[in-house]
C-alpha cells in the first residue's frame, strides 16, 4: 500500500474528504477517532503487516504519527 492509499483509508475511516486530511491535525480533533476508530486503525495497520500496539496508538497525537506508524509497510 501507498502512503497515499494510507492517508485514503485514513480519510474514509474518519469520514473526513482527502483535502481536509493534514499530518498536523490532531486526533483528538476528530469526533471519529474514538473506539470505534481506533479499532478501524488497528484492523488497517494489521492488513498491512504494521505491528503496532494499542498502546502506540493511544500515545499518537496526529495523522502523522499514524503515518510514522505503518511507514515502515507502506511503498
Amino acid at each position: 500500500m501507498t502512503r497515499e492509499e494510507f492517508m485514503s483509508e485514513i480519510a474514509f475511516i474518519f469520514n473526513l474528504p482527502e483535502t481536509d486530511l493534514q499530518l498536523e491535525a490532531e486526533l483528538g480533533n476528530i469526533k471519529a477517532w474514538d473506539s470505534i476508530g481506533m479499532l478501524s486503525v488497528i484492523t488497517l495497520m494489521k492488513e498491512i503487516g504494521a505491528k503496532v500496539k494499542v498502546e502506540q496508538l493511544r500515545e499518537a497525537n496526529t495523522i502523522g504519527d499514524l503515518v510514522k506508524l505503518a511507514e515502515d509497510c507502506l511503498d
